[in-house]
């Protein structure tokens, strides 16, 4: 199967996902248009892709599942039996239904999953769990499994041949109340407002950037991530206490997974 245009649309709040979606992208081989949809804007006309094009769908996992934010983004995409990889990635815990969600997501707005790829991240909240990650060896990972997806389009003529393929998950998904920890700005804020046009869920208002709807806030820590001054943070005595209770979850170190449909 000839591919001719290959599009990586990712959601990255802190970087991480942007990060490993690239050494796929690198692997690949293709030139590629990046699709960064962390600011991808509510009024954008929603985009199109046709039967020979590629396109990765690649995003965080949040407590077991696809961000709402994310999962919003992506259903204004909408393939034409357009081939695509999806990829969740996670802070080194567990990535529990979000491929399966992924792949379902974008099977439902007509594109056909070919590739599935679970990977590794630093964790943006604790970020003492799977620090430095993705790290050389994930890259090597990440590459070999796009390096193996190249060559199973290789066996086909037209994703008619590419058949559904299980990936570990939950049919009924997880049941997810989001994560209770949110940001707050601290007397370092100069209220420049860069916080509040980064938040991707614009839960930070622009009139008064030190403070925080906390009801939309999806603690995707970007705000922390972008703050020129350091001013926005997490209490870090309920993070020291959500380590302590997951540090069992996190102590083996979680290996990227890579899910390929068969050719029939």
């Amino acid at each position: 199967m000839e591919i001719k245009k290959v599009t990586s649309v990712y959601f990255s709040p802190t970087g991480g996902t942007k990060k490993v979606s690239a050494f796929l992208a690198e692997a690949l081989g293709f030139s590629m248009e990046d699709m960064d949809i962390t600011d991808y804007e509510a009024g954008r006309e929603p985009e199109f892709f046709s039967p020979d094009e590629l396109v990765i769908f690649s995003v965080p996992v949040y407590v077991g599942r696809v961000p709402s934010a994310a999962a919003e983004k992506i259903r204004r995409f909408h393939g034409n039996s357009t081939p695509a990889i999806v990829m969740a990635v996670y802070g080194n815990r567990d990535y529990e239904d979000a491929l399966l969600e992924l792949k379902d997501l974008v099977s439902a707005n007509g594109f056909i999953p070919a590739a599935a790829i679970s990977a590794v991240a630093e964790h943006s909240i604790m970020r003492h769990y799977a620090a430095g990650r993705p790290d050389e060896t994930d890259e090597g990972k990440i590459k070999n499994f796009g390096e193996t997806i190249l060559k199973s389009f290789h066996n086909i003529e037209t994703t008619i041949e590419i058949p559904d393929f299980p990936v570990k998950g939950n049919p009924d998904y997880r049941k997810s109340n989001g994560v209770l920890l949110k940001p707050a700005a601290g007397e370092a804020c100069t209220g420049c407002g860069i916080c509040s046009i980064k938040c991707p869920v614009h839960a930070i208002p622009g009139e008064a950037p030190s403070e925080t709807d906390e009801e939309t806030c999806i603690s995707c820590m970007r705000c922390i991530s972008v703050c020129p001054v350091g001013a926005r943070n997490l209490d870090q005595s309920k993070v020291s206490r959500l380590s302590q209770a997951l540090a069992e979850e996190f102590k083996e170190r979680k290996e990227s997974e890579l899910f390929l449909f068969q050719p029939k």
